[in-house]
């Protein structure tokens, strides 16, 4: 069976843009030199369908005479020339925006450069800071020698020498500190202060420091005590321990304490003692007195032996007679007659 086969020239193609055209002249107008649509196609896109973008290319045109044109070439497709297909894009503003562009490579030369200079700088501040950083650290609590040349850190003057002992002692300077009213008034004392840090007066008080003056110093802090010495802190009475406190004055009450138990016995008769002042002449003239006392007894004595030898005799006159009676009476009357002999 026979087909009616039209030929290219006969088919239409109706475009909804441009119109009625012949299919031929169509396809022919499509196609450039030899070339094939489908091999300008199988250039433009890949198998997929989608665009090549590896087939395009962009350059600015070389360099001519050591001069720059900043010409924007292009080509499309592969080639084994680097040179070849390169086609000039004209742009009326495209020469400024080359410019700009190298402006901005430049500009971001110098600002590589600059940020390379910071970052330079930057690790030279970094050194010195932790330079700086380690000598703080060392002026702040170095300890164990100096810091730099003969001189040392804040810690080790904080703890050692005079820092230290103020340091150990702060509740002292505390206490000072609350008393610094006295600390001042006692300052207006130097004068008298210095005379107590003489020698002697040092002596004098290591002298009042043992545990017996303090015990009587305590005995005078009472009130009583207090009032007595008061009253003794009269100009009178001041003037009277001033005439004691002569030399002679002393020496005399030096004696007078040796024979302290003497003079309390003494205190203790103080009538008798009395009495015996009255009759002072008395006492004067007892001396002879007794001399003639002790004649007398003398005499005394001899007459007491003379009596005694007589009583002897009269003891043996009476014994005699109280034998005669005894055999001369009966018994009653002899015992009467020896109560009249003995004087009863």
């Amino acid at each position: 069976m026979s087909i009616t086969r039209p030929v290219g020239e006969q088919l239409t193609f109706k475009s909804a843009k441009t119109g009625d055209h012949v299919l031929d002249t169509y396809l022919e107008a499509v196609e450039r030199g030899s070339r094939t649509l489908a091999d300008i196609v199988d250039e433009l896109v890949n198998s997929s369908g989608d665009l090549r973008t590896d087939i395009f290319a962009f350059r600015e045109a070389p360099v001519v005479n050591n001069v720059r044109t900043g010409i924007l070439q292009a080509r499309v497709g592969t080639y084994v020339d680097a040179n070849a297909g390169w086609a000039n894009i004209s742009s009326a503003n495209f020469a400024t925006f080359v410019t700009d562009c190298q402006t901005a490579k430049s500009q971001a030369v110098t600002a590589k450069t600059a940020a390379e200079t910071a970052e330079t700088n930057a690790e030279t501040a970094e050194t010195n800071a932790e330079t700086a950083r380690d000598l703080a650290q060392d002026w702040a609590e170095k300890t164990n020698g100096v810091v730099t040349g003969s001189s040392y850190s804040a810690k080790h003057w904080a703890t050692t020498g005079t820092v230290a002992t103020v340091s150990s002692a702060i509740a002292n300077v505390n206490t000072v500190a609350g008393s610094i009213t006295n600390v001042n008034t006692v300052a207006g004392k130097q004068a008298q202060i210095t005379l107590l840090g003489t020698s002697d007066a040092v002596a004098d008080m290591n002298t009042l420091a043992t545990s017996d003056v303090v015990s009587d110093m305590n005995t005078l802090g009472t009130s009583d005590v207090v009032s007595d010495m008061n009253t003794l802190g009269t100009a009178d009475v001041v003037s009277d321990m001033n005439t004691l406190g002569t030399s002679s004055n002393v020496s005399n009450m030096n004696t007078l304490a040796g024979i302290s138990s003497n003079i309390t016995t003494v205190a203790g008769i103080s009538s008798a003692v009395t009495t015996t002042a009255n009759n002072t002449s008395a006492i004067q003239a007892a001396p002879a007195h007794a001399s003639t006392a002790s004649t007398q007894a003398g005499i005394a004595t001899t007459k007491a032996q003379e009596a005694a030898a007589s009583a002897s005799s009269a003891s043996g006159a009476v014994n005699t007679a109280i034998n005669n009676l005894t055999t001369v009476y009966d018994p009653i009357g002899a015992s009467v007659a020896m109560a009249i002999a003995l004087g009863g």
